[in-house]
Order: structure tokens, then C-alpha cells, then sequence
């Protein structure tokens, strides 16, 4: 296991980086839509699958020409007003999530922007993944975190700052990451203590 305050060379962590896909093809995007419905639950009432749906229609929408752009834009803020407040994800359209990203529960998922998800993940509820705003330094400020392919990301976990988590790593539930964990790793948190009053 790795301690979530060890600090790992940034050599040493494998990441693998989610697969792309031709957001400029209205095709692609249903393509795409497609995929992420098979990949979580079944039934079109999953919340994850509105998500995913409406994140991968505004990647679609931030590149459309002009003349159609602000009609799409309008339609995608409408959307994307709708999960943030109603389903409980709030994601910046400039997220990268990979493919086959599985959202276990919805609620308290807070994704920000240009933060990198990779292909196969596992999400639970209450995880942020975001920078750290107290960060002025140009080369920790800009560089968003970016999560390998196959990682599960507890309840509750959250991982701040220009971190790397690698590949196939294990976040446990309530963890706070903010240095890089090395592939394969497990992240625990502290565990609780039972204090007696008498």
C-alpha cells in the first residue's frame, strides 16, 4: 500500500491517457453515447447515463462552426443545468473522461476543468476531482490531474492538486490525495478512532 502523503517521482507513475474520439462527427458522438450506455447500468434512467450523454453532447457542441454553435451551446447549458442541480454531477465540459467510465452512484461527483479521467474507471459518489486554487505556481496551477486507466476512486475520495494517479490504483473511501500514487497502488485514509466519554 502507499501512504497518501509519500511522495513518488513523477518517472515512476504510469498513466495511460483516455482514448479520444472525432468530436467534430455528430456520428462519433452517438457512437461514443452508445458505448458509455453498455458500459454502465442497464435501463435509460441511470443517472450516470444522462451524464455521460449530455458531457459527451457539449464536447460535441465546443467545436461545432459558428452558425450552429450557440444553438447547440444554449441547448447543452440547459442540459448540463439539469444534471448539475437534479442528478448531482457537476462536470466542466473541458473534462476528459476515457471510454467505458463506469459512475457507480450519482450525487456529489464534482469532475473539474481539464481534469483527465482514463478508460475503465471506476467512480463511486461524493468523489472531487479538481485543482488547487491556492496553487500560483504556473507549472502546479495549469496542470490539471490526470487519473489513469482502470483506477476506482472510493466514496468520498478526493484528489486535489497537479497529481497522477496510476494506472490500475486503488483509492479508498474518504482518501485524500495530494501527491502522485504510482500504478497498482491502494490509498487509505486514517483509520477512525473510537473515543469513551465517562
Amino acid at each position: 500500500m502507499a501512504e497518501a502523503g509519500a511522495a513518488t517521482p513523477r518517472a515512476e507513475v504510469q498513466i495511460t491517457p483516455p482514448t479520444g474520439w472525432d468530436t467534430g462527427s455528430w456520428k462519433a458522438c452517438k457512437s461514443i453515447v452508445r458505448e458509455d450506455m453498455a458500459a454502465n447500468s442497464r435501463g435509460w434512467l441511470v443517472p450516470a447515463k444522462h451524464m455521460l450523454a449530455v458531457h459527451r453532447f457539449g464536447e460535441w457542441a465546443a467545436v461545432q462552426p459558428w452558425p450552429l454553435r450557440p444553438v447547440v451551446w444554449a441547448v447543452f447549458r440547459l442540459a448540463n443545468t439539469y444534471v448539475r442541480n437534479v442528478l448531482g454531477f457537476e462536470v466542466h465540459h473541458t473534462t476528459k473522461i476515457g471510454r467505458r467510465v463506469v459512475f457507480v452512484h450519482q450525487h456529489g461527483v464534482v469532475l473539474q476543468p481539464n481534469a483527465e479521467i482514463g478508460d475503465e474507471c471506476m467512480i463511486y459518489h461524493n468523489v472531487t476531482i479538481g485543482r488547487r486554487w491556492e496553487e500560483f505556481h504556473p507549472e502546479t496551477f495549469l496542470e490539471p490531474p490526470r487519473i489513469g486507466k482502470g483506477v476506482h476512486l472510493g466514496v468520498g475520495s478526493t484528489v486535489i492538486g497537479a497529481v497522477r494517479v496510476g494506472d490500475g490504483a486503488k483509492v479508498g473511501p474518504h482518501a485524500l490525495v495530494t501527491t502522485d500514487v504510482p500504478a497498482g497502488a491502494s490509498v487509505v485514509p486514517p483509520p477512525s478512532r473510537v473515543m469513551r466519554l465517562r
